[in-house]
């Protein structure tokens, strides 16, 4: 036993024994021991601390929350924010503080003409306005005639000029020559027509209508128009016949250019001949169309004949810009075949004309 107590682990186990022994006899005998003043400023309240470490941010901005504790956090009350006070009117300037005077303009003695006029200056100037009306419809009735018009077509095997002569004397002369182009040339002959008469207030009013198609006699025609009788003989070959006619008849080349004189819309309905017989012709508004030709984007207004005897359709393209003149022409043959030609150059005064529309 006494050898146990000379090992020097035993005197350390004895020495730590003692040492718990005396601690216990302190606490129980109510003696305090005053520890550093570490914790000064927590609450007293709290008997124990719980201590959690956590490891800084590896980056900067607003700290991470705490992990969930026993007590979970109320939600902070919003409050709600003040609306600016608004800002005091500025100091009044000195102008609106002090307005300037507005002084009164003086009084004008009035020379305005009454609103109402003595009865007989009322009339006087009712019968002016009256005849400067008449006169404006004579004007207006009465249309001036332009001097010349070459108009040249082409077409996909014939070429055209159609050419407009208004005389001094107050007549007229149309005159359309065709001639075939290319291949064609050796199988179509050139093709004469002449329309003569005079200008009226109604427009064109043939005298005679000569249909030449090569030298050949027997294929020529010719119109004559009797006014005073009221007759028109027709000479096809040596065939000769007369029908009675009617104010406003027309020839096969005069009809297209009546169109200057009383616009298409009026007048759609017109007895033609051809110089072998006398056709009562009505013609159809298919629209306006703007075409593009060589001489430019042309507005125009498509007519086509629509009689019942169905022997040759005829459609025409006037151009509104120069008073009516045929800017294109398709001729629809029986057996179905086509001759078109439009419009390649326009010589005249129609544009410069106080009547051109």
């Amino acid at each position: 036993m006494l050898s146990r107590w000379k090992n020097p682990v035993y005197w350390r186990l004895g020495l730590a024994l003692a040492l718990s022994v005396l601690l216990h006899s302190l606490v129980v005998s109510g003696l305090g021991i005053r520890f550093p003043d570490l914790w000064a400023g927590l609450d007293s309240s709290y008997s124990t601390v719980n201590v959690v470490l956590v490891s800084p941010p590896k980056t900067a901005g607003p700290r991470p929350a705490p992990p969930s504790s026993r007590v979970a956090a109320r939600p902070a009350k919003p409050v709600a924010k003040k609306a600016p006070a608004p800002l005091p009117p500025p100091p009044p300037t000195e102008a609106a503080t002090n307005p300037a005077p507005v002084e009164a303009a003086p009084l004008q003695p009035s020379t305005d003409v009454p609103a109402q006029q003595p009865a007989a200056q009322n009339n006087e100037q009712q019968q002016i306005s009256a005849d400067e009306s008449s006169t404006q419809d004579e004007a207006v009735t009465v249309p001036k005639s332009p001097v010349s018009v070459e108009t040249e077509f082409d077409g996909e095997y014939i070429e055209t000029h159609i050419s407009y002569q208004f005389k001094p004397d107050g007549s007229y002369l149309l005159k359309s020559v065709a001639e075939a182009k290319g291949l064609a040339a050796f199988a179509l002959s050139e093709l004469t027509q002449v329309s003569e008469g005079i200008v009226t207030e109604r427009g064109l009013k043939p005298s005679s209508y000569i249909y030449q198609y090569g030298k050949n006699k027997d294929k020529s025609r010719r119109a004559t128009f009797d006014w005073a009788t009221g007759t028109l003989t027709m000479e096809a070959g040596k065939k000769i016949h007369a029908e009675d006619i009617a104010e406003g008849t027309q020839d096969f080349l005069s009809f297209m250019y009546q169109f200057m004189f009383v616009p298409p819309l009026e007048q759609m309905q017109l007895a033609v001949t051809d110089g072998k017989k006398l056709g009562h012709h009505v013609y159809s508004f298919e629209g306006e169309e703007t075409l593009k030709t060589k001489l430019g984007m042309l507005r125009t207004i498509h007519i086509a004949k629509t009689n019942a005897d169905n022997d040759r359709k005829i459609d025409l393209w006037l151009a509104m810009d120069y008073r009516h003149i045929p800017v294109k022409i398709r001729f629809t043959e029986k057996d179905g075949s086509v001759i078109e030609q439009t419009a390649t150059r326009i010589t005249s005064d129609i544009a410069n004309s106080d009547t051109a529309q």
